[in-house]
């Protein structure tokens, strides 16, 4: 669930944002991470928008599973194959 994810995250030291970041950090151990199931399609040209900008600006999206697989592996794993 929802609940059990944000309890691993946070335990594993990880912060759950309630709101999404304006702009990313310029710190590179900082990591700005979407969780999501499904991207596409857009409702409309204003979420194509944001999503591109914040890719641009260092934000990932990338599924529950990338999360799981981290913890397990104990290390950050691969955006691409969660994407």
């Amino acid at each position: 669930s929802k609940t059990e994810l944000a309890s691993l995250i946070t335990l594993c030291h990880g912060t759950i944002l309630n709101t999404f970041p304006i702009t990313t950090s310029n710190n590179t151990s900082i990591l700005t991470i979407v969780l999501c199931d499904k991207i596409l399609p857009f409702n409309s040209i204003n979420q194509q928008q944001l999503y591109e900008t914040s890719r641009l600006n260092g934000v990932n999206y990338i599924s529950p599973e990338w999360v799981l697989e981290s913890i397990v592996q104990f290390s950050l794993q691969s955006f691409d194959t969660y994407e």
